[in-house]
């Protein structure tokens, strides 16, 4: 707004458990729910942030067990990124509840909703709800401070950070590893990848119940990861972030278009072009150059 304003509210300030009821809307004559449907807009409206780390699936009822934040930036960086998942300005960051308590703040992710700040949850189907239990997400969030690393319970999972940074943008995608979960969507530790055209070029898991930001599996051998962009020929890096891996002696990116390995555990950086378009078989994750029957022959995604 082009003059500095002051706005004035009368009212009770919430200081105990607060429950979000969430809709979704099916479009008029659509046999099946819009995708794009079921987007909540929220505020925390606490004098204290909301700590993400301590809530849990139970703490949503027919939704996504995900807070889904906004990346600050101006009205021309949402307009241009159209709500597309993601680290550039203007692009949203999807935050599964118990992934939160594996990935740290250090690694990117954030783990707490500030004061008054707007956020997303999303309905499955009509009825749901979000709840916030005051004195462990508030209270808890103000006592002990930002949750800096995973807590004793988590410290089970393997997480690997892959970064790809283009010419003006950069893109994230975090891998989880723990024998408890599965190859389809576990609510709550699994994060969708949410497309638009953007400015560079977007990396996600290619997984069974379709794309992802972040995923968590049984094992990174064998995971398969997408590339989508739009700018032929810029020139990408990708980098990747080993804090929290343990238990594998070698660890490689097999780019199955140039043939190239990137060794993960060496922290090695891998160079290169990017291509117009989307190959959601790109690269895969394997133990040992030589071998590449670790990679899937293929993958089959399904489009409704």
């Amino acid at each position: 707004q082009p003059v500095d304003t002051t706005y004035s509210t009368k009212g009770s300030l919430i200081n105990g458990d607060h429950t979000y009821t969430l809709t979704r809307t099916t479009k008029e004559g659509a046999e099946k729910q819009d995708p794009d449907c079921g987007f909540n807009l929220l505020a925390n409206s606490y004098t204290a942030p909301i700590d993400i780390t301590k809530l849990d699936t139970s703490n949503f009822v027919n939704a996504d067990a995900c807070i889904v934040l906004y990346n600050t930036g101006t009205f021309g960086d949402w307009n241009e990124n159209k709500g597309s998942t993601g680290q550039s300005p203007g692009q949203l960051t999807v935050i599964p509840v118990e992934a939160a308590k594996a990935i740290s703040e250090e690694q990117g992710l954030p783990t707490t909703i500030p004061s008054m700040q707007a956020f997303f949850v999303m309905a499955k189907e009509g009825g749901g709800t979000f709840t916030v239990d005051y004195e462990t997400a508030v209270l808890g969030a103000t006592n002990t401070g930002n949750q800096m690393r995973a807590p004793e319970a988590q410290d089970e999972f393997n997480v690997l950070k892959i970064t790809i940074e283009g010419k003006n943008t950069r893109d994230r995608l975090y891998l989880l590893e723990n024998e408890e979960t599965s190859e389809a969507y576990d609510n709550g530790y699994g994060a969708h990848k949410i497309f638009d055209a953007p400015r560079g070029h977007q990396m996600y898991a290619t997984c069974e119940y379709g794309y992802a930001s972040i995923n968590c599996s049984e094992s990174f051998v064998g995971q398969t990861i997408g590339l989508k962009g739009d700018n032929e020929g810029e020139k990408l890096t990708i980098s990747f972030d080993t804090d929290r891996l343990e238990n594998y002696n070698s660890l490689f990116l097999y780019d199955k278009l140039t043939g190239e390995y990137i060794n993960i555990i060496a922290g090695e950086t891998y160079t290169f072009f990017g291509i117009k378009g989307a190959n959601d078989n790109r690269f895969s994750i394997v133990t040992n150059p030589i071998d590449k029957n670790q990679t899937p022959p293929f993958v089959v995604i399904g489009d409704e």
